[in-house]
């Protein structure tokens, strides 16, 4: 049975198992340095389930990880992943334990951008423009390339290329975090890549298409397609389940042949099924983007207005207001995202129906600005950027990273 911190201790920062020690508060969707009464939020309601964790609680529920490199977080919620210059820094958040792996040829002060890191620690996915010796393949050089690394041989892969390690593309190109998603068990990866339309008329323009790796196999499946033919078009933002059989993304491509399809300004949010082949169009409106849970099941989208809607299996199961950028856990039970009303960070569970906030204590300096954002979400654990100093130690009012455990499991 898993325990929602529906209630929180905030004062001393000496934490475990969601705990903080001191007075105690109710949640609050207020995102401010006073804790509020729970706010719904939410238009309709109707319960989903949840999967159960093997996990045990967080050592530290509220982390802060500085500035110091961009972060990602495991599905299970146990690993989180920091790339700073030529090196990655893992932390497990189980056992409060830090380790780190230096990147063999990595340029010195380097950004190497973490996107991903499997469920047991041991892979990690990394975006860069600078590039590192792999010893498996040769780097291509170029620009913005994607990578796995092995922390117990130390050795990388590059993954942009297909089946006979060749490039996929004849541009350089830069990958956003939202560009690249993967499986827990690190089998496959799905990322966005863009390209030119003809690569003998480089003035023809550029199309960016969604690809699935088979990281075992090397094997490359082209997403955003239903047939032989090379649709040109925009797609970006995928999410992958963790069997690899669906795949969520936006498309500008008519890729249901819909007549009223209008052109390249025509975007919508489509899931595909890759052993079916089926595709489904979850969301029409321009600017819609989603997340997907494990299961492939339950997609949280924004469809605009500021506000965020649960589907799950064909059927709207709520309607959130004030609602933006949306990201839902693994095991489908929490969606965390922006409250417009004061720009915080607030979850919701399904199941409960019910929003909490995140951090869910008060802040010691409220920063230079007040803008928060969830950057990944694993389950029962979560990376928050934030100008807000949550803890005692972090006094300098300035953005930092923080590992936050939104959800102590027990059984």
């Amino acid at each position: 049975m898993k325990t929602l911190l529906a209630t929180i201790i905030a004062a001393s920062l000496t934490v475990g198992c969601g705990m903080i020690e001191g007075e105690q508060t109710t949640a609050d969707t207020s995102g401010g340095g006073s804790s509020t009464p729970t706010d719904t939020g939410g238009r309709s309601n109707s319960g989903g389930s949840e999967e159960t964790s093997s996990l045990t609680c967080a050592v530290d529920s509220l982390v802060e990880l500085g500035r110091g490199g961009q972060v990602a977080i495991s599905q299970n919620g146990e690993y989180v992943l920091q790339g700073l210059g030529g090196q990655l820094k893992r932390y497990n958040t189980v056992t409060g334990e830090y380790s780190t792996a230096t990147l063999s040829g990595a340029q010195p002060y380097s950004n190497y951008a973490p996107v991903g890191i499997t469920d047991d620690g041991n892979t990690a996915y990394i975006r860069t423009w600078n590039g590192y010796s792999v010893e498996t393949q040769s780097n291509a050089g170029g620009a913005g390339r994607l990578y796995s690394f092995n922390f117990t041989t130390g050795q990388g892969q590059i993954l942009d290329v297909d089946q006979d390690g060749n490039d996929m593309t004849h541009q350089g190109w830069s990958l956003d975090a939202e560009d690249v998603d993967y499986t827990g068990d690190g089998k496959y990866v799905v990322f966005a890549l863009r390209d030119v339309v003809d690569v003998n008329n480089w003035s023809a323009g550029q199309q960016t298409h969604i690809y699935r790796k088979n990281t075992q196999t090397g094997e490359v499946t082209k997403v955003d397609t239903t047939t032989d033919e090379f649709e040109v078009g925009y797609s970006s933002s995928p999410k992958i389940s963790q069997d690899g059989r669906y795949v969520l993304f936006t498309s500008n491509i008519n890729l249901l042949n819909d007549s009223m399809h209008t052109g390249t300004n025509d975007r919508n949010l489509f899931r595909k099924d890759l052993n079916t082949g089926s595709i489904d169009r979850i969301h029409d409106y321009d600017w819609s983007t989603g997340d997907l849970s494990g299961d492939g099941n339950t997609i949280a989208i924004y469809i605009g207005n500021r506000e965020v809607s649960i589907w799950r299996d064909g059927s709207i199961l709520t309607t959130l207001i004030q609602s933006q950028y949306p990201k839902i856990s693994p095991d489908g039970a929490y969606v965390a995202m922006m409250n417009t009303n004061g720009y915080s960070q607030r979850i919701y569970s399904i199941e409960e129906a019910q929003f909490y906030s995140i951090p869910n204590i008060p802040y010691h300096t409220e920063g230079h600005f007040s803008s928060e954002g969830t950057e990944f979400i694993g389950n029962n654990g979560l990376l928050l950027w934030t100008w807000h100093d949550y803890k005692s130690t972090d006094t300098d009012g300035d953005a930092d990273y923080y590992y936050y455990e939104y959800n102590c499991p027990t059984e």
